[in-house]
């Protein structure tokens, strides 16, 4: 829908504007950059339905290019991130996201979500790897882009608090792939203050094992 997407355009472009405006003007240094919303993925062009086709490629690199323009002209410090999704894992994913980060060459970071965590045990933290490594693949074509792994710490279809083990695994498995990580989502899953009741104990173990990891 290119109408949609252009009026996402406006409205990334008026936040990231907004935010500039508010802190980054202000307080040199307290923004690093700006993380687009929209989660690019990948998934229908496994469809035995539709096809992404060149022209849905091109429609969203139309959306997501502008925004990372204006976010360099804002500050060329800055870091414009996206952080895409895939329902598969498969050596087309490099094809794919070649041929659209050809289009959005003002991405820095690609922080693509590893899925385990959503997948409801269907994705291992081993096919997360692999899916991380197709999609690495595509990212170093373009040689200033950086890859990073969106890790998943919660467990679906009751988003729980994820085991402790399979957390370390996909950290250690799709670390040799990217340069850097982020995870989804700190402040309701490994936070030992703010978690939900219902959650607590398993967000405090899930911190004190990190920490406990991190120290060895």
């Amino acid at each position: 829908n290119g109408t949609y997407l252009r009026e996402l355009t406006t409205r990334e472009n008026a936040v990231a504007s907004e935010l500039h405006s508010l802190y980054g003007a202000t307080y040199r240094g307290t923004l690093k950059g700006f993380y687009h919303a929209a989660e690019v993925y990948s998934t229908c062009c496994f469809s035995s339905s539709h096809r992404c086709d060149l022209q849905h490629v091109r429609a969203l690199g139309a959306m997501l290019e502008p925004t990372g323009q204006l976010i360099h002209a804002l500050s060329p410090s800055y870091d414009y991130v996206i952080a895409p999704f895939a329902a598969n894992v498969s050596a087309l994913e490099t094809e794919w996201w070649s041929s659209l980060l050809e289009l959005t060459p003002s991405v820095d970071i690609v922080a693509f979500q590893d899925g385990v965590g959503v997948s409801a045990g269907k994705r291992s933290p081993e096919a997360a790897s692999q899916l991380i490594r197709y999609v690495g693949d595509a990212v170093a074509k373009q040689k200033h882009m950086k890859m990073w792994t969106d890790i998943e710490i919660f467990s679906h279809p009751n988003y729980t608090v994820a085991p402790t083990q399979r957390v370390l695994s996909q950290l250690e498995l799709e670390w040799p792939f990217v340069s850097g990580a982020t995870i989804w989502e700190f402040t309701a899953y490994m936070d030992p203050h703010g978690c939900s009741a219902s959650n607590r104990d398993d967000c405090r173990r899930l911190y004190r094992d990190y920490q406990r990891y991190l120290a060895s």
